[in-house]
């Protein structure tokens, strides 16, 4: 028998789901989630964009930059939007917003903040955007929690100071 989960040990939890990025799980924190929506079509390329930029997309009324987060945490290959699994989480930034493209979006669990760990083999770069692993069982083969919001903040300094986008 495990040990009990945070819910139930009374400690404080964070609430998270786990998805597919590149050939690792991530978990992601809901506070830092302005939504998840399918990925309805393909973004619109922009020229001379770095790497990790899949382009633009518009949903519900919001334009986003669509960014491939496992270019910025380091993998070598580019993740196109091609299947039907295929989401965006969007990421609010003041009053912009990015969207993460991501796949497989798994269920919803909560976990205790004071247990979180630096994770081991991810590439070096991912250490800025992955200060902690799953704590918890319920989150098995996820290899680290994602900090969304400084990758999404990093992102968009990157294109303003760059002058891809307007």
């Amino acid at each position: 028998m495990g040990a009990p989960s945070p819910a139930a040990s009374g400690e404080p939890t964070i609430g998270c789901f786990s998805c597919a990025i590149h050939q690792h799980r991530w978990g992601l924190r809901l506070d830092a989630i302005a939504r998840v929506l399918p990925m309805a079509a393909a973004p619109v390329p922009v020229p001379n964009s770095p790497p990790w930029l899949l382009g633009i997309i518009s949903l519900e009324a919001i334009i986003a930059p669509v960014v491939d987060p496992g270019v910025v945490l380091g993998y070598a290959t580019r993740h196109a939007p091609t299947s039907l699994d295929d989401m965006v989480v969007l990421v609010g930034v003041g009053e912009e917003y990015v969207a993460l493209l991501v796949r497989d979006a798994g269920p919803l669990t909560a976990v205790a903040p004071t247990a979180l760990t630096a994770p081991p083999g991810v590439p070096y770069a991912a250490a800025r955007y992955a200060p902690s692993a799953p704590p918890d069982p319920a989150l098995e083969g996820v290899v680290g929690f994602l900090a969304i919001e400084r990758m999404a903040a990093d992102c968009l300094a990157e294109l303003e100071q760059g002058e891809v986008i307007g």
